[in-house]
């Protein structure tokens, strides 16, 4: 079934709307909610270096085992 041309604009209109409202209440947050989007990102930053170390350590672990193997064989 294809839609009409006033049909499809119609869609896009509503998309857009509801595009305009998510976009000034997303602003509106962000302005009222400042500070815990500051704290949010603060704990993803210590949380990636925390994820980081450890991939670090666990690849120096597996590297210096993986030159054990090949040089006692």
């Amino acid at each position: 079934m294809r839609k009409d041309k006033t049909e499809t604009e119609r869609e896009n209109m509503r998309l857009g709307i509801f595009g305009v409202i998510a976009l000034v209440l997303g602003v509106w947050a962000l302005i009222y909610c400042w500070w815990f989007v500051v704290e949010i990102i603060q704990g993803l930053v210590a949380l990636g270096l925390v994820i980081g170390g450890a991939l670090a350590i666990a690849i120096a672990i597996r590297r210096t085992f993986r030159v054990k193997q090949s040089s006692e064989q």
